[in-house]
């Protein structure tokens, strides 16, 4: 590579950005980089490819930017281009999921419907979870129960808001999900079945809602929401008795958060005729405001006056 091209990188740069994690966004010859004040290089061309890169100096960053531009730019762009391969499924109720994974990236697909969850896209969910929480924050010994293990960020978001002396019931339907996240994806969100504060029931979260009562809080994350399109019987844990289970399962002023990748006023109407206080809120699937923006209602049981 020329010097003076590796000196006009070098100019670019302030000292402040010799500090940070710098994000490059780069393609093929032919291309125009430019600087962005806050995030590095961007190409101006679309569709690109953002990856990270930590430098000491500038001199180290104007050595390796010119290294990755023109030498390592091709190989990474096909290793993000890499298929999924399938690591398992598993069939329940005339459904099948399967898991299939890419790099650190996993995948759980419904057969015929397409992409249920992916461990990319989570931001949603875990405001699922830290709304609830915060809802109930100052409780002593709080019990939440979570509807839907999936990929397990709305349980490590559950962990991470709140106390020692809480108690999480993760209800899953399907065994081979709590297995895939114990076996294959449990880094992910930082082991969260490993924490004593968990207990798992491998039952549909109706059944958990009849069985078990007294919760502050309950998170469902179950299916696509009330548009489900996993199992037939998750459409009646979002119809007028699916919602009367849960508001009877918490206790006076307890929390209900529902997860939907879609609005659905009728539903909002459901959720306020069984005798929830009900407000809403819009979620994206990534924290950077990027990609589908999703529903959470949450529904407070009124409190005995």
């Amino acid at each position: 590579m020329p010097n003076n091209s590796k000196n006009r990188v070098r100019n670019s740069l302030t000292h402040e950005h010799s500090r940070a994690i710098l994000r490059y966004r780069v393609l093929p010859s032919p291309l125009r980089v430019v600087k962005h004040p806050a995030r590095g290089f961007f190409s101006k061309r679309g569709n690109v490819i953002p990856i990270p890169l930590q430098t000491r100096n500038i001199h180290t960053l104007a050595d390796e930017y010119c290294v990755f531009r023109y030498a390592i730019c091709g190989a990474l762009m096909k290793v993000n281009m890499i298929p999924y391969t399938l690591i398992d499924s598993a069939s329940h109720a005339n459904t099948t999921l399967r898991l299939y994974q890419r790099g650190d990236e996993f995948s759980i697909r419904v057969d015929k419907a397409g992409e249920l969850m992916n461990s990319r896209a989570h931001h949603s969910e875990e405001r699922l979870a830290e709304i609830a929480c915060k809802m109930i924050a100052g409780r002593q010994s709080p019990r939440l129960l979570v509807g839907g293990l999936g990929i397990g960020f709305t349980l490590a978001a559950v962990l991470s808001h709140t106390g020692s002396d809480a108690h999480i019931t993760v209800s899953e339907l399907i065994p081979a999900v709590v297995r895939w996240n114990r076996d294959y994806m449990g880094q992910l969100a930082g082991f969260p079945l490993n924490d004593a504060r968990v207990s798992v029931l491998e039952q549909n979260v109706a059944q958990v809602m009849q069985e078990h009562k007294n919760f502050d809080a309950i998170m469902l994350d179950v299916d696509n929401g009330p548009s489900s399109f996993t199992h037939d019987d998750n459409d009646a844990l979002y119809s007028p008795k699916g919602l009367r289970l849960a508001f009877d399962a918490l206790k006076p002023g307890g929390v209900l958060t529902v997860w939907s990748a879609t609005d659905d006023p009728v539903f909002t109407k459901r959720m306020e005729q069984t005798g929830f206080d009900v407000t809403q809120q819009r979620a994206g699937s990534h924290q950077a405001r990027r990609g589908n923006r999703h529903t959470i209602w949450i529904g407070v049981r009124p409190d005995l006056k």
